[in-house]
């Protein structure tokens, strides 16, 4: 028996490792491999990127192209900005590119028509993206080169799931990381293939936004850690 109660000892492990996780980026591949730990530290992550040795550079079509990711939290607000700074230092010039917005509901999220003026076109660039979450601001950067026109046909990593919701938000710890304060006043759409039957809704007007208890999926988490090994503990006594 002792076995079967270290392997949900072991699952509810792993579900509060999932409980505290933030969000990866499915599209475009970041510079460096998702680290959770340092997620949270600017300017990318974890780390300092280098454009001269990053090893995947993609192609984003300034007419419109895709950036998709996936949130382990209930919502998160979203900010996308890009720099030629070759190490994206805390003083490079950010500018900020699509609306900043409000993801309702965990999981994959995608936009397909984010554009670029086209001032760009030939530039290799940083693409930052920061999520403004209930336990902070959290950050990645993939690398990619600007190319005219509009991408051809949406990645398959551009997804979004059952039930997610965009809206256009206001966000001032987002809006001060960026030169241009306030980008595209476009409103956002989620795009891709919704993750079931059911198609995700958006829409473009503004709603209240609520801070959910960044302690409360923790907390729970370690309840079911606590209960599992108290179990256990009783058990093999």
């Amino acid at each position: 028996m002792a076995p079967s109660l270290l392997s949900a000892a072991a699952a509810a492990l792993l579900l509060a490792s999932q409980a505290a996780a933030h969000f990866t980026v499915q599209y475009p591949p970041t510079i460096q491999p998702f680290s959770d730990d340092g997620e949270d530290q600017a300017p990318c992550g974890g780390y300092t990127p280098d454009l001269a040795s990053a090893s995947t550079v993609t192609e984003f079509h300034v007419g419109g192209d895709s950036i998709a990711t996936k949130s382990s939290h209930s919502q998160q607000n979203w900010l996308y900005r890009i720099t030629t700074d070759n190490s994206a230092s805390s003083s490079a010039n950010w500018t900020q590119i699509g609306a900043i917005t409000t993801q309702s509901g965990a999981g994959a999220y995608c936009q397909s028509k984010i554009t670029v003026p086209d001032a760009w076109v030939g530039k290799t660039a940083i693409l930052s993206i920061v999520g403004s979450a209930p336990d902070g601001l959290l950050y990645q950067c993939s690398a990619v080169k600007f190319v005219a026109g509009t991408a051809p046909s949406t990645p398959s990593q551009c997804t979004t799931a059952n039930g997610v919701e965009s809206f256009g938000a206001s966000d001032p710890a987002l809006s001060a990381l960026v030169s241009n304060g306030g980008g595209s006043s476009s409103s956002p759409t989620p795009s891709g293939t919704p993750s079931s039957s059911t198609p995700a809704s958006s829409s473009g007007t503004p709603r209240p936004s609520t801070t959910p208890n960044a302690a409360a999926p923790a907390a729970a988490a370690a309840g079911v850690v606590g209960a599992v090994v108290f179990g256990v503990a009783a058990m093999l006594v």
